[in-house]
């Protein structure tokens, strides 16, 4: 991969690079990334903080810059190294619920599974935030100090917001398997306010909202009024509330869509069907009373209360990801069960040869067939062009505001919806830059 490696591929990868970059050169969590919704709630084009990303995966990528220098591998150095943290935790998390079989089974699978390769080498938080959100899972099975939960689940807050749609699910295997489980909740719920609070009080010192993410109007996109992420490219915020009460019909018909389009993505996420069918399967096997019950059931819990979320707000099956580490290990405690069911030699080598093609040699075929090497955006002539016309100091308004941002280094505002406005609320921006890319992000 990194021999082939050419660049960052995606909106997402480049605006987490220069985000962190800037907190290499000690400016903040600020952007140079800014869609126009962002403007109106804070008004200036320099220094302009980053009102979408959570901290703490721009943090640990500006730590990789000072290791590695700032370069597009060091940003996928990231993501690659908490992938390689997940396999050893797989392992002992399978192990500790279902034998060393059963861990080393899930440890190869979790080794060689597409997604989580895929998801190592993006550059994104999926990786980093899938092992801190199983190592939160493994030390709540292991019934640990819920101090330790609270800090790991508020990293994970840091990580990625969604996890606020994952944590009934958790409370509710405490309420079950924790004695004194009032005490504890309140512990948990401590720990995660403290960790989170420095981030709540930067968010409430420039916008008078602790909880505050431009994340928050995708309630209002994607559907018959807001196409795609069209209100980020607008200077008039639309309050979620007021909208979803006066459009019921449009927020109906995008939960809709959002169902069927989580119901066909999230199997597509596991990418190896036998995986996540037989991982299905193991969940009959698991006997309806005592820990392991109420550890798959609160997990039930969490994938339904996401899934629901996301239909209505965003209907993203990538957000599934940190639950393939327990699918897998759902799958190896089946695969071993089917294997140790049989006292035949030589049925169980020919049942041990169907899984390693149907299951390992799948994997290893998928991740060698994907191409990680292609990136639309690495262009030496156009990066270096626009670097030579644009100041250091001055903006310029694109579609791929991301791209001006990392490779560029100079400050990219998306485009406005009309001309009008653009001309309204950008008269001291000089430069206009289309790309005529095929767009893949906001």
């Amino acid at each position: 991969f990194m021999l082939k490696f050419e660049g960052l591929r995606s909106p997402d990868q480049m605006d987490y690079a220069q985000i962190a970059r800037h907190l290499y050169n000690g400016d903040g969590f600020i952007t140079s990334s800014i869609n126009p919704l962002s403007l109106t709630f804070y008004d200036s084009i320099k220094n302009h903080p980053n009102l979408w990303r959570p901290p703490l995966y721009p943090l640990l990528v500006s730590a990789s810059f000072h290791i590695f220098g700032i370069n597009d591998a060091a940003v996928t150095l990231v993501s690659g190294f908490f992938y390689i943290l997940l396999i050893p935790l797989v392992y002992l998390f399978a192990k500790e619920m279902f034998g060393r079989k059963v861990g080393l089974l899930a440890g190869m699978i979790s080794l060689t599974s597409v997604v989580l390769v895929n998801y190592g080498m993006t550059g994104l938080t999926e990786t980093m935030f899938t092992f801190l959100f199983t190592l939160s899972l493994f030390l709540l099975y292991k019934r640990v100090n819920p101090l330790f939960i609270g800090f790991l689940l508020g990293l994970c807050y840091l990580t990625r917001y969604n996890l606020l749609f994952i944590i009934p699910g958790i409370l509710w295997f405490i309420y079950k398997e924790y004695p004194n489980w009032k005490i504890d909740v309140l512990k948990l719920v401590a720990v995660f306010m403290i960790t989170i609070s420095p981030w709540w009080i930067r968010n409430f010192s420039l916008v008078g909202n602790p909880l505050f993410s431009l994340q928050k109007y995708e309630i209002v996109m994607f559907n018959d009024v807001f196409k795609s992420c069209s209100l980020y490219r607008t200077f008039q915020p639309i309050e979620p509330t007021n909208f979803i009460i006066s459009h019921p019909i449009s927020m109906i018909k995008k939960a809709i869509y959002g169902a069927g389009v989580l119901f066909v993505g999230i199997p597509r996420v596991i990418f190896n069907f036998f995986v996540s069918a037989i991982g299905i399967a193991g969940l009959f096997d698991i006997r309806r009373e005592g820990k392991n019950f109420n550890f798959f059931v609160s997990l039930l819990i969490m994938i339904f209360l996401q899934a629901l979320a996301l239909a209505i707000i965003h209907p993203l099956p990538r957000l599934f990801v940190p639950f393939v580490p327990v699918i897998i290990i759902l799958a190896s405690y089946k695969v071993v069960n089917i294997i140790d069911a049989s006292r035949d030699v030589n049925i169980r080598r020919a049942l041990i040869g169907i899984f390693v093609v149907l299951i390992l040699f799948a994997n290893i075929a998928g991740i060698f067939i994907n191409d990680y090497s292609h990136s639309s955006y690495v262009h030496e002539e156009e990066i270096e062009y626009i670097k030579s016309i644009v100041g250091e100091n001055e903006a310029m308004v694109t579609d791929v505001p991301w791209m001006v941002a990392w490779y560029c280094e100079r400050t990219g505002i998306g485009f406005p919806v009309t001309y009008e406005s653009m001309k309204m609320h950008l008269p001291s921006v000089n430069y206009v830059y289309f790309s005529a890319r095929e767009q893949t992000g906001s």
